[in-house]
């Protein structure tokens, strides 16, 4: 599902008219996007925090950012919340159970 998701913004946004710092800044912000949803899989998920349990997180904040400077419109709303829930999603499973949690 990430790697569709990913390749679909990827030819949506590189077809958009727009400066080539915003359409980086939209792709950038979709990789966030399809690295946290890659963590919808379990293994995948223990093996990331096993790394860092603030990865996700960290993640999620910089699509967030990266999304908010890349592409008006559509574009930038779609990618904004998609990015802000993700985000509010780990860092509620970060809240409830903590790093150490499975």
């Amino acid at each position: 599902m990430a790697w569709a998701c990913f390749s679909l913004s990827y030819l949506f946004i590189i077809k958009q008219r727009a400066k080539l710092k915003l359409k980086v800044f939209s792709l950038l912000a979709v990789i966030c996007f399809a690295f946290n949803s890659l963590l919808w899989n379990e293994k995948i998920f223990v093996f990331v925090t096993d790394i860092n349990p603030f990865l996700p997180i960290v993640s999620g904040v910089l699509g967030i950012i990266f999304g908010w400077y890349g592409m008006k419109g559509d574009v930038r709303i779609s990618i904004l919340l998609a990015n802000t829930l993700t985000f509010i999603l780990y860092l509620l499973l970060f809240i409830f159970f903590g790093p150490w949690a499975p």
